[in-house]
């Protein structure tokens, strides 16, 4: 700070020849206490003060004496430019005259004045030290020699909780106990970065003495929360830890992972990238993918502007050295919603390629397996109520086992009684929907009028006298399982068109309802008519022949396996004999009858005549006479007694005895296809027979 900071400027002045008299007005009327004495060049001669007006009053000098006769002409002159410290040591000057480098009066410096300025510099130091101290971030307490408080922050105040008006003053133990101040007055040692603990607060202090004229005079502290520097630590740490586990991931990676920013510099990148791609150099950051060999350089930059341009996932392959090489790249975006990276993955596919292949001929060959294994299964189901011996009857069961493992309609055809719900039941047991409902509909013995609502179900008030609350039909019934149409031929036409939507659409509606149900089931279809006759007739509709006819099973009659005769004779035995408690025996008469009847009902009529034995029989032996007598006239009818006039060829023989036989079932039958199924032939073998042996008289 210069001396033309603090002094008066432009000071009034008085000339020499002025009176005492017109001083003191001049004092008065100008409220000052000195003023310069200039002569008519404005050099300076001396100063005048009111203290020198009143000694020389004092002294008797008049009124009219001269300014310059009593002023001070030993007046110290100083600089403007001058330091105000060098001019503030000369304590026992009163004032200076202050001129410029010219010497020309700038102005006045004086003792008052000079205080003055000290005074108020030491308060703007004092304040703004105040301001700094107040506005520090880190608490900042001092001591003086008594151990008291003379210095106390806004940061001390925060963290200590305890304001500054009731910390002044007070031990600094009473404040913070444990800030080791005491100490630092009693060593006069510095302590710097020890680490503090306060209320919770991790705090790291530095300690210090305060000297004055080399005399410690108290101790200060600073404390620096270093709470907030432990969490960024702590975060920091915590990051750098997950960084390297992130390397470790992507390093670890069977998958090749580069990481690229937009334009395609490597940002990062793991091992398995340079094998996968076969480069001889690693990958390093601040490469680009141009720096790549042309083949996977080419596909990696495509994927790059591909994820770019489309913010979403983009896949690529190609091959590279007999490797097929699969690329994806995913965009990764700032703040502001523009691609910042992408990252590209890697992975050799030949292997899980090679696998894919393997694993579809290992899938192909365990289906194959598995469709064994459940006809074996199948095979092995309880069917102790099937008797089968003949190859014909083997046959059936086996398809209707293979049948079975799928869900396809099936068409059970064959005479009345051969068994054809044995065969439906046997289908459901051994499919996937065993479980699952078996609805039975004989379609010839429900009313044609109540066939319809008996099927599809009807609503309340649909038609008069139906039940109140309604009823579900048998096709709703079997949903989930499976259905049988038995006598499926007897359904009247109009009815079919409905059946076969429903087959069709797997939809269903009740009688007077608008509400569509959807149905899961599986049909099984049988009947003893000739349905493609029927077709023909337009006594059945053809389409819905074709969706009944999906798999076709047809059962023989019992005439054409006669293997079968005895053993489902001997079976019925045993059910009846456990029925009615009795131990009755069949005789070897009867079995022979049994094996030469025809059985027009078939394995119906069969256990009929079995029961009917069992309860005749008066004795363990069941023999002729408790058998029908029809059994017993076609036995004897059957009896051909054909002897040739004399010796003969054998092929003669057969065919004379071939031409009797369908000759005789034609006059009993009267018609083709009734003698084909006697003689157990087609009915185009018997019309061939008739031809070849001249036949035609005995057709009705």
């Amino acid at each position: 700070m210069k001396v033309k900071h603090v002094m008066i400027s432009n000071p009034f002045t008085l000339a020499p020849g002025r009176t005492l008299g017109e001083a003191a007005r001049f004092f008065v009327s100008c409220d000052v206490n000195c003023a310069p004495v200039l002569n008519g060049k404005g050099d300076v001669l001396g100063i005048f003060t009111i203290t020198d007006l009143v000694q020389a009053l004092l002294a008797g000098q008049e009124k009219d004496t001269c300014v310059s006769e009593v002023m001070q002409t030993n007046i110290p002159v100083i600089n403007e430019d001058d330091s105000f410290e060098m001019v503030a040591c000369h304590q026992a000057v009163e004032r200076f005259v202050v001129t410029d480098s010219n010497g020309r009066l700038t102005g006045i410096l004086s003792r008052v004045e000079l205080i003055k300025k000290v005074f108020e510099v030491l308060n703007e130091t004092r304040n703004e030290l105040s301001v700094v101290l107040e506005s520090v971030h880190n608490a900042i307490v001092a001591i003086d020699l008594e151990e008291c408080i003379i210095l106390f922050n806004r940061a001390a105040e925060i963290f200590t909780g305890v304001k500054a008006s009731q910390a002044i003053g007070r031990k600094i133990t009473d404040i913070i106990p444990n800030s080791e101040l005491p100490r630092i007055l009693e060593d006069g040692s510095c302590r710097f970065g020890q680490r503090l603990t306060f209320n919770s607060t991790e705090l790291v202090c530095n300690r210090s003495p305060i000297y004055y004229q080399n005399e410690i005079i108290g101790a200060v502290s600073v404390f620096q929360d270093i709470s907030e520097l432990a969490s960024v630590t702590s975060e920091l740490n915590t990051a750098r830890e997950l960084n390297n586990e992130l390397n470790s991931v992507i390093e670890s990676s069977y998958d090749g992972i580069l990481v690229v920013g937009r334009d395609g510099e490597i940002l990062r990148a793991n091992s398995r990238s340079r094998a996968i791609l076969g480069l001889e150099e690693k990958i390093a950051a601040g490469m680009t993918l141009r720096h790549f060999p042309e083949e996977p350089g080419k596909q990696l930059l495509y994927v790059l502007e591909e994820a770019k341009n489309r913010r979403s996932t983009v896949s690529a392959s190609c091959k590279i050295k007999d490797k097929d090489i699969a690329f994806t790249g995913n965009p990764e975006f700032e703040i502001d919603n523009e691609v910042q990276r992408v990252v590209l993955n890697i992975r050799d596919m030949t292997e899980l390629i090679h696998l894919k292949q393997e694993m579809k001929k290992t899938r192909d060959e365990t289906a194959r397996y598995f469709a064994e294994l459940r006809e074996l299964r199948a095979k092995q189901i309880d069917i102790k109520n099937i008797v089968s011996r003949s190859d014909a009857m083997k046959n059936v069961i086996k398809l209707a086992l293979r049948v079975g493992q799928h869900d396809s309609t099936v068409l059970i055809t064959g005479e009345s009684g051969v068994g054809k719900e044995v065969v439906a039941k046997l289908i459901q047991k051994v499919s996937p929907r065993a479980g699952q409902p078996f609805v039975q509909i004989n379609c010839g013995a429900i009313p044609e009028n109540l066939l319809e609502s008996e099927l599809f179900g009807y609503e309340t008030g649909a038609f008069t006298g139906a039940s109140k609350q309604g009823k579900i039909g048998l096709l709703e019934a079997a949903n989930g399982g499976t259905l049988f149409l038995d006598e499926v031929g007897e359904i009247p036409l109009n009815l079919q068109v409905k059946l076969l939507r429903a087959i069709q659409e797997r939809v269903i509606y009740r009688l007077g309802g608008v509400k569509p149900t959807e149905l899961d089931i599986r049909i099984i279809a049988a009947t003893n008519k000739d349905l493609e006759e029927m077709v023909e007739k337009n006594k059945f509709r053809e389409d819905l022949y074709y969706r009944l006819n999906v798999i076709h099973l047809n059962i023989p009659p019992l005439r054409e396996r006669k293997d079968d005769i005895i053993p489902l004779a001997t079976y019925f035995l045993q059910r009846y004999n456990d029925k009615y408690g009795f131990s009755w025996r069949i005789s070897h008469e009867v079995y022979a009858l049994m094996e030469a009847y025809s059985w027009p009902g078939n394995i119906r009529e069969l256990e009929n005549v079995v029961e009917r034995a069992v309860i005749m029989s008066d004795g363990e032996l069941i023999t002729s006479r408790h058998v029908p007598q029809k059994i017993i006239n076609n036995h004897d009818s059957r009896q051909i007694h054909f002897r040739p006039g004399g010796a003969l060829p054998l092929k003669d023989a057969l065919e004379n005895l071939e031409k009797e036989l369908v000759a005789r079932a034609l006059a009993e039958h009267g018609s083709t296809r009734r003698a084909a199924k006697v003689l157990g032939v087609t009915h185009t073998t018997v019309q061939r027979k008739m031809k070849q042996y001249n036949l035609s008289d005995y057709q009705q």
